[in-house]
């Protein structure tokens, strides 16, 4: 008899390709029981009545017993022995892949039912071969030593170690230590850290008020209140909190507040002179470049004298003359 060839498209399949029906002589991929069904006959008795092992071709019997031994990657043979698969993960290892084990289920699934044949369970043919597996675990198992241990390898790579920053770079590490700790600073404690060094929070107190004021003054620091904005707001903030104001603060330290103090002591005659000096060297005096230039003393002329315009009148000028000019030059 010839060999049977059937074409599709461009693939020429020959009868080790497909195997025939004995009931009906019809050519199939593969002898369903859905197939059978229609000639009244279970796959059972389809095999008794006609004396076969097999329900599928040749050529797919002779692929599924390669499979069972072929693992993914190089499409190379392995022997199924232990140093094979040992060798196989630890190059998976090194080469950066993952060996989580939902991973390996999609992607290596034939070395997977090796390495549980062998060995028992996945992960412990990862440890065998000298691999963390805890590394490669999507959801890593918790415990009081392991969250320590993160902690401490966290505080010797350098790594931030307040909350804010873990919750965004390791948020398992926090959720683990709240559960098996009361509070992460607890777990920070029974890591051996100090949580008061960690923490972005400084809890202030007058006597910590005052030292770090004179650390600042030891320094040659600006003290001034607006100097103070820049340099340590939560410090200013806390002295007004603790002291009522920066200057009693300033006092407590023993600082010369008088000497400290940038901010000039205004009247009424310093204000209209500083007005007619700054006319005098050509300055713009419309309120709104004195308020970008000299804020402070459009603040005094402010307090002094009600409004601008009636400080310029009481420095002798003329308020609507100095807004022209600005139109002026605006217009230019």
């Amino acid at each position: 008899m010839a060999q049977r060839t059937q074409t599709r498209g461009s693939v020429v399949q020959t009868k080790t390709d497909r195997i025939r029906c004995k009931e009906c002589g019809r050519w199939f991929a593969t002898i369903t029981g859905s197939h059978l069904h229609t000639h009244g006959l279970t796959v059972d008795e389809y095999r008794q009545e006609y004396g076969v092992d097999f329900l599928v071709p040749e050529a797919m019997r002779v692929r599924q017993s390669r499979s069972r031994r072929r693992l993914k990657g190089g499409g190379t043979y392995i022997p199924l022995d232990r140093k094979g698969i040992l060798r196989r993960i630890k190059s998976i290892d090194a080469s950066g892949g993952s060996l989580d084990l939902a991973t390996v289920r999609v992607k290596r699934a034939p070395l997977l039912r090796l390495a549980v044949k062998i060995f028992g369970r996945w992960s412990t043919a990862v440890r065998s071969a000298g691999v963390d597996y805890e590394r490669h675990m999507r959801f890593a198992r918790w415990s009081t030593t392991r969250v320590v241990s993160r902690i401490k390898e966290r505080r010797r790579a350098g790594e931030s170690l307040r909350y804010r920053d873990v919750e965004r770079e390791d948020c398992g590490l926090l959720n683990a230590a709240r559960r098996y700790y009361s509070s992460w600073n607890d777990a920070l404690r029974a890591a051996g850290v100090d949580p008061e060094k960690t923490s972005a929070v400084v809890h202030w107190s007058r006597k910590r008020i005052v030292a770090e004021i004179k650390a600042l003054q030891k320094a040659r620091k600006p003290l001034n209140t607006a100097s103070m904005r820049t340099i340590n707001s939560g410090l200013l903030s806390a002295a007004r909190r603790h002291f009522g104001a920066w200057e009693r603060a300033l006092k407590a330290a023993g600082c010369d507040v008088s000497r400290i103090r940038k901010r000039r002591d205004w009247d009424r005659r310093s204000v209209a002179a500083e007005i007619r000096r700054l006319r005098k060297r050509g300055e713009s005096l419309n309120v709104a470049t004195a308020r970008e230039t000299h804020s402070g003393l459009v603040w005094a002329a402010r307090h002094y004298y009600g409004t601008w315009d009636r400080a310029l009148k009481a420095a002798g000028m003329d308020p609507k003359k100095i807004r022209l000019r600005a139109e002026r030059r605006r217009r230019r």
